[in-house]
């Protein structure tokens, strides 16, 4: 009998040891030498834009999609943000592989460099409705300005409500095609006009790398005249002159505003994003290792309710009301200190906002002394009286025959920079508000002048990469609120007969009047050319999505108690059996 009882409290006390082990092993992967940093991110807006009846970009069914980012920070491991905050159900994500890109072909794949993705110890990456997930840090040693392909497979009926429209380059094939190195037959997931291309990155919204604590990232924050390669050229400019300890993120939305919810006609008035009054402790605090901000917000306060589309639905704003939007951002980032900068704003003299937002060809804005004024005196009041860390004057791009306007060569349509107009952008920020004034910094343009900008970066890998530094075991869901400024009505009005127009092809596997199987919709703007939409698929009634069962839900730790205790219940029942078996047999 004492023998029995000295089995069963050895037992009991080597899986408590192991359950003491796993606890200890999830503080002990932290090295304080080492923290998570951000790396690479695209601000998630409400997507789902409407056309009458038609929604674009809507779902996911059966396919398999891949997002090519760009990392801006190197580090020994990985972890990937999955956002859901804007949707309405759970999300289920079946498959996620991250990998190095191809240097052939952007669609495609590294031989062998993919690396399976975990959520909580498992494939499935269920993300709740209202929330974000991140997945579990990925041995993967990447390397400043290394690109790399992050692989999603979602089987079931999925509305894409949450995703970025920057910083990541998507293409979707129909199928199960997760490990396929080939994914670009379909084409980039883009829509373009001729001043912005917009990419839909779904529901992917931050890649952060573990770095040395000496690593911290900078958040380049605003509106769609910051929303272009600014942030990469800065990140090269740093790297190609021997800075490698800072990351760089773009969190700008094209046509975002400061004060105002994104808002326009029935086209693309829901992707302008939340008013940055409202996401920057989200989209800016936030971010892992943040340690400077710079804003570029403004322009279209003072613009969009002076355009046609938007006149009746935009507030005015005056220069007083504005300058209280930036001393919240500028008291928030104090709050967490933070620095935080601002540049100025540009000029945007000839700037018509004629692109997909008429229904005719007149300018859906003309410049105005009156408004004009109003972001002057945004300018004096950032440069002479705000509270900040710096002021990056872009003065220089204005055309010296015309100060009210940009210079031809650095702009692509009044307001928007050009490619030479980002570069030189990302050369004005000075060394000392980066820390690094002991530092000689590169001339990024100089460097694309050269032919020496824009190489690609890869990393020689083993299958693992092994590394004898871990990072903490990552925190699987957090709670974010849903705004409830945001508005789930459908937008109805119908297309306009005139300007651009969006072009939707549609490819289904089933025949018309069911649910499809698979769909891959590549959505492209195209100027002054009639609406054509192939295979139409008409909204269907919102399925219900199969959840993973509780088993499926529960995290490694939860299993671990389960299984200690259902031991111990087993061993308490034979021990029960023992005692009263051999008490039995003592009377017989």
């Amino acid at each position: 009998m004492k023998r029995v009882i000295s089995l069963i409290i050895c037992v009991v006390i080597l899986f408590s040891l192991n359950a003491a082990t796993y606890s200890s092993a999830l503080a002990t992967n932290q090295n304080e030498n080492y923290h998570w940093v951000g790396s690479w991110a695209t601000s998630p807006i409400k997507t789902g834009v409407m056309i009458g009846k038609l929604r674009l970009l809507d779902f996911l069914n059966n396919c398999t999609y891949r997002t090519v980012i760009q990392m801006t920070l190197g580090g020994t491991h990985v972890r990937l943000k999955f956002s859901n905050i804007y949707g309405d159900s759970d999300v289920v994500i079946d498959e996620t592989t991250i990998a190095r890109t191809s240097t052939k072909s952007e669609g495609d794949i590294r031989s062998g460099s993919d690396i399976p993705v975990t959520f909580n110890g498992k494939r499935v990456c269920v993300i709740p409705a209202g929330k974000y997930v991140y997945s579990d840090p990925v041995e993967m040693k990447v390397s400043a300005l290394e690109y790399l392909s992050i692989t999603s497979y979602i089987s079931k009926f999925t509305r894409i409500t949450t995703g970025g429209l920057y910083g990541g380059t998507s293409y979707l094939e129909a199928g199960k095609k997760i490990n396929n190195e080939s994914l670009s037959v379909t084409g980039a997931l883009t829509f373009n006009s001729n001043a912005i291309t917009y990419h839909v990155v779904p529901f992917l919204c931050a890649a952060d790398v573990y770095c040395p604590k000496d690593c911290f990232s900078i958040v380049f924050i605003g509106d769609s005249t910051i929303t272009n390669q600014s942030p990469y050229y800065l990140a090269e400019r740093l790297v190609k002159s021997g800075v490698t300890n800072i990351g760089i993120c773009q969190e700008a939305i094209i046509a975002n505003k400061l004060l105002t919810d994104g808002e326009g006609n029935s086209i693309v008035g829901n992707i302008y994003g939340e008013a940055m009054t409202k996401r920057f402790e989200r989209d800016a605090l936030a971010t892992p290792g943040v340690k400077k901000i710079f804003v570029k917000i403004g322009l279209n306060d003072v613009i969009h309710p002076r355009t046609n589309s938007m006149k009746d639905k935009v507030p005015l704003k005056t220069a007083e009301e504005i300058i209280e939007g930036y001393q919240k951002l500028i008291d928030l980032a104090r709050k967490e200190n933070l620095k935080i900068y601002f540049f100025s704003r540009t000029a945007w003299k000839g700037y018509s906002r004629n692109f997909a937002l008429t229904s005719s060809n007149k300018p859906d804005v003309v410049w105005s002394q009156e408004a004009d004024d109003i972001l002057n005196e945004l300018n004096i009041w950032l440069q002479y009286k705000a509270d900040i860390d710096g002021y990056i004057d872009l003065d220089f791009l204005r055309d010296p025959s015309d100060p009210a306007k940009l210079l031809a060569d650095y702009t692509t349509d009044g307001a928007h920079l050009s490619e030479l107009g980002a570069r030189l952008l990302a050369d004005a920020v000075p060394a000392r508000y980066l820390d690094i004034a002991d530092k000689k910094i590169i001339s990024i343009n100089d460097l694309y002048l050269s032919g020496k900008g824009g190489e690609k970066v890869t990393t020689p890998y083993t299958s693992n990469n092994p590394t004898t530094t871990k990072p903490p075991a990552a925190t699987a869901t957090e709670t974010v609120t849903t705004p409830a400024a945001i508005s789930t009505s459908s937008l109805t009005n119908p297309m306009p007969t005139g300007g651009a127009q969006l072009t939707t092809a549609v490819q289904t596997t089933v025949p018309s009047g069911t649910m499809p199987s698979s769909i891959i919709i590549v959505t492209e703007l195209n100027t002054g050319e009639a609406q054509t939409v192939t295979h139409i698929v008409t909204d269907p009634t919102k399925p219900t999505i199969t959840e993973p069962t509780p088993e499926e839900k529960m995290d490694t730790g939860t299993k671990v108690g389960i299984v200690i205790v259902a031991l111990i219940s087993v061993l308490a029942f034979s021990f029960v059996t023992v005692y009263f078996v051999g008490k039995k047999q003592l009377i017989d």
